[in-house]
């Protein structure tokens, strides 16, 4: 448990602090650690700091993915569940209202182009339909398939 927290710690700060380098490399750490000891809560709430570090760095596919993975997910600890629906509301801003909201509060205009889904998790298929769902009912961003050929 405490060492569990301390990677929590370690990840949070790196990410807030916008040292995603180090914050990766302690979310792989963590779960080369997690794994082998059954500490799947522990290993869903590091998640959710995975899919905001992913927000963070522009990787809004990803974020969506692994926020809609464990929000959908049985087990999974009511406050890495809300922590991921944050996630995913802040990826609904930047499809919506085209902005996103910086740490002071201000919301600052980004135009999407397009957002690049991949994955080959178990599950990878229906998250990314949830994840074009989401997508399509923002209206801000046209799947490929639907665009017009020119």
């Amino acid at each position: 448990e405490h060492v569990a927290r301390s990677y929590v710690n370690l990840i949070s700060t790196a990410v807030k602090l916008g040292d995603y380098a180090q914050a990766r490399r302690q979310i792989e750490d963590s779960a080369a650690y997690f794994a082998p000891r059954d500490l799947d809560s522990w290993t869903n709430y590091i998640r959710w700091w995975q899919a905001r570090l992913d927000f963070e760095r522009g990787n809004w596919d990803a974020a969506a993915s692994e926020a809609l993975r464990l929000v959908r997910a049985r087990g999974v600890a009511p406050i890495t569940r809300i922590c991921a629906l944050a996630v995913l509301a802040r990826v609904r801003q930047l499809l919506e209202d085209g902005t996103v909201t910086s740490v002071t509060g201000r919301k600052i205009p980004m135009r999407v182009h397009s957002i690049l889904l991949h994955g080959d998790t178990p599950g990878a298929v229906e998250l990314a339909r949830a994840v074009r769902g989401v997508v399509e009912q923002a209206g801000r961003v046209v799947p490929i398939s639907r665009q017009a050929n020119d």
